[in-house]
C-alpha cells in the first residue's frame, strides 16, 4: 500500500513539473514573441549607418563620391534550439617521411617560378624552409587570388582563416549591435530614467532623494548620448547632464573615478555618429560604477543606488514588458561574443534585495541605520570582481558592466604600480604556453617575486582548465583555440615547422588574431588598468598546402559551431549571414580533413588540390561581404561594389587599446597582410608556396590619444611608425618586392588545368 501512495504522489509530482516546464515555455515563447513583435516595428530604433564609394561618371568621364546608407532588414531566421556537445577528434600523430631541403635550395621543384626572390629571402628559405617579407596587400585574400593568375601554389596560413573568423565575428556583432542591443539600450536608458525620476518625486527621505536624483542623472546621461538631445532630461539634473554630456564629448579630464578619454570611440564604432553615441553610452554604463563596501566606510557607499536602481528596474516596463527582460536581454546578447560582467549586476543585487527585504519593502526601510548595517553585513555574500584593479573595492555595482575576460586577468596580475606598469600580449601567451613567450617572459620571473608567483599560478590555472570549459563561450574558446598554435618542434612535422623562426611565426600569428579580437571587444572587454574569358593555356594544377595543425582546424570547427547555434538560439541569424557560416565551416573542415593526409603522408585528390588553389575566392566572397555590411545584390555585384570602396575601408589594419598605467595605455594592432613564402615536403625534396600572414605590432601611447582605426592606418602609411617586434627578426626580411614568376594568365583567356602526380 506504501509503494502504491508513494507510486502516485510520484506521478501527481512529474505530472505538475512537467506542466509547470510547459508553462514556463509558454511563458518564454510568448515573450520572444513580443521581443520579436517591437523589434520589427518601424518605430524600433536602430543605428543609422552609411557607405561612401566611387562611382565613375562616364558621360562626364569623372569619378564622383557617393554615400549609400546601410539597410539591413533582411529578416531573421526562426530561432533553433539545437545542443553543441563538444567532440574533438581525436588528434594524430604526424607520419611525415624523413626528407631534406638542399643548402641552395636545388631539390626545390618550382623554385625558378619565384624570379623576384632576393639573396637575402633565399638565404632565409635556405635556413628555416619559409620566409616572410615586408610586401603587403590590403587583405590576405589578395595574395591568394594573385597566385591563381599567376599558377603558384598555395600556402593556406592559419592567419587567413583566423582573419576570415574575425571578419564573421565582428560582422555578426555589428549586425546584432545595429538591429536589436542599439534599441533596446536606447529604450532601458530613457525607461529606467523616467522611473528613477518617479522614484525621486516620490521620496520623502533626503537620502532616498538624493540618490534617486542621482540615478537620474546616471541614466539621463546615455539617454541624452542615443537621443542626441537634452530635451527630455528632468529639469532638477539637467544642470549636471549637460556638463557630464560635454565632459564625454570634449574626451577630456577625470572625474569620480571616470576618464573621459575613454569615451573617444574606437574599434568600427566610428562609422557613423549613431554608432560613435551607442560607443559613448555604453562606456558610460561601463566606466561609471557604484563602489559596496559591506565591511568599509560607508560614507563612500553606494549600495543605496544600487537598491533604487534594482526596485526600478523590476517596477519598469515598456509596452507590456518588463524592464529586468529587457536588461536580461541585452546582456544575453552581449555575453554571446564577450562573457559574463565582471561587476555586480542588478539581477545579484536583487536576489540579495529579496532575501533581505522579501518580496515587497517600503523604500524608507532602506535609510533605517539597523536595517543598512544588516543589509552591509549581508552584501559580503556578493562576489568579488575577479579582475580587480590597485586601489578599486573588490565589490562594484555596475549596470552594464565591463565583462570579464581570461586574458585582462592574466595581463592584470602580471603588472603592478611601480614595478611594471604595462602588461605585454607576449604575457597572455606564454601563460598558454607558447615557446617563444615564455623565453621572452621568464628574465621577469627573475626580477619581481610577485610576477614569478602570479605567473606560475596562471600557468597552473590554464593548463588544469578542461577543453569543456574553455568552450562554453566564444570568447574563451578563441582563446583556446589560439593557444592551440603553440608549436612542438619534437613531433615529425614539415621542416619549416622545426625551428625557431616558425616558433615566432606561430607566436605572431596568435597576437595578430588576439588584437583583432580586442578590436573586436573593445566596448565591452574589462581592460588591465577579392574574375575571368579568349586564349586557353594548358598548364599543370598546383600543388599547395595547408598549414599542417589539426588542433587549430578541429578547434576552429567547434568554434564556427558553436557561433551558429548561439546566434541561432536567440533568433538572431540572417539568410546571409547563416550562409556565411556555412561557408566558413566547410572551408574549415575541408583544410581539417587536407590536413590529416598531409600529416600521414597520404596523398591529396585532384578536387583538394583545386579546392586549395582556389580557395583565396571563398575568403573573398566573406571578406568582402561582411565589410559591406551586405549591402549587394546578386554575388556578381559583391566585386564592383568592393572595387568601389575608398582604399582605407579595405584595409585589414586595425587597433585597440588594452589597458593602461597612470599615464600611457598599451595599443595592440595589426598591419596589412604580409607574404609568406613557404617550402613544403614533395617525394623529390621540396615545393615552394605562397601565402599571407598577420603583422603584430604592440606599443605604448599617452592615454589622451588612443588611436581610432583610421589614424592607426595612416601612422602605418608614415615615418614614424611604430617597429615590428624583436622577436620577428628571425624568419622577416624587411624587403618589399614585386612578385615576378609563375606563368602569367593570358590577357582575355584563362587556365585549362592537368593534374600531375607527385
Amino acid at each position: 500500500m506504501k509503494i502504491k501512495i508513494g507510486f502516485i504522489l510520484l506521478t501527481v509530482t512529474i505530472f505538475i513539473q512537467i506542466g509547470l516546464n510547459q508553462i514556463a515555455l509558454a511563458q518564454e515563447r510568448n515573450l520572444d514573441d513580443a521581443f520579436a513583435d517591437i523589434q520589427s516595428s518601424s518605430d524600433f530604433p536602430t543605428i543609422r549607418e552609411s557607405i561612401t564609394y566611387n562611382s565613375f561618371d562616364w558621360e562626364n568621364n569623372r569619378e564622383n563620391t557617393k554615400i549609400m546608407q546601410v539597410k539591413d532588414a533582411e529578416p531573421f531566421l526562426t530561432p533553433e534550439f539545437d545542443t553543441l556537445i563538444l567532440k574533438l577528434p581525436a588528434r594524430i600523430e604526424p607520419a611525415l617521411p624523413n626528407y631534406s631541403i638542399l643548402e641552395n635550395l636545388s631539390n626545390v621543384e618550382n623554385l625558378k617560378d619565384f624570379r623576384s626572390l632576393s639573396n637575402e629571402q633565399k638565404a632565409l628559405l635556405s635556413k628555416n624552409n619559409f620566409v616572410a617579407t615586408f610586401s603587403t596587400r590590403p587583405q590576405m585574400y589578395y595574395f591568394y587570388e594573385e597566385n591563381v593568375y599567376n599558377n603558384i601554389p598555395n600556402f593556406v596560413t592559419t592567419d587567413i582563416v583566423l582573419h576570415t573568423y574575425s571578419d564573421l565575428f565582428s560582422y555578426l556583432m555589428r549586425r546584432i549591435e545595429r538591429r536589436i542591443i542599439y534599441g533596446w539600450v536606447k529604450i532601458i536608458s530613457s525607461v529606467m530614467c523616467e522611473e528613477s525620476y518617479r522614484q525621486y518625486k516620490s521620496a520623502t527621505d533626503p537620502k532616498i532623494k538624493s540618490a534617486a536624483l542621482e540615478n537620474v542623472v546616471f541614466f539621463s546621461v546615455p539617454d541624452a548620448l542615443l537621443r542626441r538631445t537634452l530635451n527630455k532630461c528632468p529639469a532638477e539634473a539637467k544642470t549636471r547632464v549637460k556638463y557630464l554630456f560635454d565632459k564625454i564629448k570634449s574626451q577630456e579630464g577625470e572625474e569620480y573615478g571616470v576618464d573621459f578619454a575613454e569615451f573617444k570611440p574606437r574599434g568600427y564604432y566610428t562609422q557613423s555618429e549613431d554608432w560613435k553615441n551607442y560607443f559613448r553610452a555604453m562606456s558610460w554604463y561601463a566606466l561609471k560604477r557604484f563602489p559596496l563596501n559591506p565591511k568599509g566606510d560607508l560614507t563612500s557607499d553606494s549600495s543605496l543606488n544600487a537598491q533604487l536602481m534594482t526596485t526600478a528596474l523590476q517596477s519598469a516596463k515598456y509596452r507590456g514588458i518588463p524592464a529586468k527582460e529587457i536588461w536580461d536581454r541585452i546582456d544575453e546578447l552581449i555575453n554571446i561574443f564577450t562573457g559574463t560582467s565582471n561587476y555586480i549586476t542588478p539581477i545579484q543585487f536583487q536576489k540579495l534585495m529579496k532575501e533581505f527585504y522579501g518580496e515587497s519593502f517600503n523604500l524608507s526601510t532602506m535609510t533605517n541605520i539597523e536595517t543598512d548595517r544588516h543589509f552591509h553585513s549581508l552584501m559580503t555574500r556578493l562576489p568579488e570582481s575577479r579582475i580587480v584593479h590597485e586601489l578599486a573595492p573588490p565589490r562594484q555595482f555596475s549596470f552594464f558592466g565591463k565583462r570579464f575576460v581570461y586574458d585582462t586577468l592574466i595581463m592584470q596580475k602580471l603588472v603592478m604600480w611601480q614595478d611594471r606598469l604595462l602588461a605585454s600580449g607576449t604575457d597572455v601567451m606564454a601563460v598558454f604556453d607558447f615557446p617563444l613567450a615564455r623565453r621572452i617572459t621568464e628574465p621577469l620571473t627573475k626580477e619581481w617575486d610577485w610576477f614569478s608567483e602570479n605567473y606560475n599560478e596562471l600557468t597552473r590555472m590554464t593548463r588544469e582548465t578542461k577543453d569543456t570549459e574553455w568552450s562554453k563561450g566564444i570568447y574563451p574558446a578563441t582563446l583556446w583555440m589560439l593557444s592551440s598554435l603553440a608549436t612542438d618542434n619534437a613531433k615529425p612535422y614539415p621542416l619549416f615547422m622545426k625551428n625557431e623562426a616558425w616558433e615566432a611565426k606561430s607566436l605572431n600569428t596568435a597576437l595578430g588574431s588576439w588584437a583583432e579580437l580586442r578590436h573586436n571587444t573593445i566596448l565591452y572587454s574589462e581592460a588591465f588598468s577579392a574574375e575571368g574569358g579568349g586564349e586557353v593555356l594548358e598548364v599543370s594544377l598546383p600543388k599547395g598546402y595547408v598549414e599542417p595543425n589539426d588542433l587549430f582546424f578541429g578547434r576552429m570547427e567547434y568554434l564556427a559551431r558553436k557561433i551558429s547555434n548561439e546566434l541561432s538560439r536567440f533568433g538572431c541569424l540572417t539568410e546571409r549571414a547563416k550562409k556565411k557560416l556555412e561557408l566558413f565551416n566547410e572551408i574549415v573542415a575541408k583544410c581539417r580533413k587536407i590536413v590529416l593526409k598531409e600529416l600521414s603522408n597520404e596523398p591529396r585528390t585532384k578536387d583538394e588540390y583545386e579546392f586549395i588553389h582556389f580557395i583565396g575566392g571563398k575568403f573573398s566572397q566573406i571578406t568582402t561581404g561582411c565589410i559591406l555590411n551586405d549591402q549587394y545584390g546578386e554575388e556578381y555585384d559583391l566585386n564592383d561594389k568592393w572595387k568601389q570602396l575608398p582604399e582605407g575601408k579595405k584595409n585589414q589594419a586595425v587597433i585597440a587599446d588594452v589597458g593602461r598605467s597612470t599615464r600611457e595605455a598599451l595599443e595592440v594592432g595589426i598591419g596589412p597582410a604580409h607574404e609568406i613564402f613557404v617550402i613544403v615536403p614533395t617525394p623529390k625534396g621540396g615545393r615552394l608556396t605562397r601565402g599571407a600572414v598577420y603583422q603584430y605590432y604592440e606599443f605604448a601611447i599617452p592615454n589622451s590619444n588612443l588611436l581610432m582605426d583610421e589614424e592607426w592606418r595612416n601612422l602605418l602609411s608614415s615615418d614614424i611608425k611604430p617597429d615590428v617586434p624583436i622577436w620577428c627578426k628571425p624568419y622577416l626580411n624587411r624587403e618589399s618586392r614585386k612578385f615576378e614568376g609563375g606563368i602569367a594568365k593570358p590577357d582575355g583567356g584563362w587556365f585549362e588545368y592537368r593534374f600531375d602526380s607527385d
